[in-house]
């Protein structure tokens, strides 16, 4: 019988993991090169490394404070493109789902599940004063710890992934780890530089 019909309220819904219908996790699967054209990318830098020399010594006042945060901006840029230009043709796998996450990059691989993770640790980078955020973007690394106190591994995804399937992965990411009771916590800048010496080493 319709509880309804009996007036009585009906069933709460399941919100295990906190999603509509109270279906599981989305997973999240890429395996490919993220990376496109990044040599033209380090051409742009380059350039905008060469107007903002030239523009060091003007006279025009606007001109001269935007220089220091367009000169930031591609250095930092320069740190991201380089290594891309390197390692672009390899291909890389980023994976989550009801099992663990598991993230083959060219930088620290690993494979987790979620029965060894306490937690998982954000944190942002600072960003230097001046620098349009829309430049910088939103730069969110993520550390997965491990019960035992070490760092299983880490990612970034906004400069991994970009776009659509960074938001994606960030979102499975955190759907997963609320089904399985994994928290996840911010931490300071000055703590996750930390992170990679505390890699579990296999």
């Amino acid at each position: 019988m319709d509880p309804a019909e009996n007036g009585a309220a009906p069933p709460a819904p399941d919100v295990t993991y906190g999603t509509v219908f109270g279906s599981p996790p989305a997973p999240f699967l890429w395996s490919g090169r993220p990376w496109k054209g990044p040599v033209a990318g380090l051409a742009i830098i380059l350039v905008l490394l060469f107007a903002t020399y030239l523009l060091r010594d003007t006279s025009d006042t606007h001109l001269q404070s935007a220089v220091a945060p367009l000169a930031w901006f591609a250095i930092l840029s320069l740190v991201v493109l380089v290594p891309a230009t390197v390692l672009g043709t390899r291909r890389m796998t980023y994976e989550v789902d009801d099992e663990g996450v598991l993230v083959r990059h060219p930088g620290p691989k690993f494979d987790v599940r979620w029965g060894q993770l306490s937690r998982i640790e954000t944190a942002k980078p600072p960003i230097p004063s001046g620098v349009p955020f829309l430049l910088v973007g939103n730069v969110t690394l993520y550390g997965f710890r491990t019960r035992e106190g070490f760092i299983a591994g880490f990612v970034v995804p906004s400069g991994e992934l970009r776009g659509r399937g960074a938001d994606a992965f960030v979102s499975s990411l955190l759907q997963n780890a609320k089904g399985h009771s994994v928290p996840v916590v911010e931490v300071p800048w000055q703590e996750a530089r930390g992170w990679r010496k505390q890699r579990l080493r296999a």
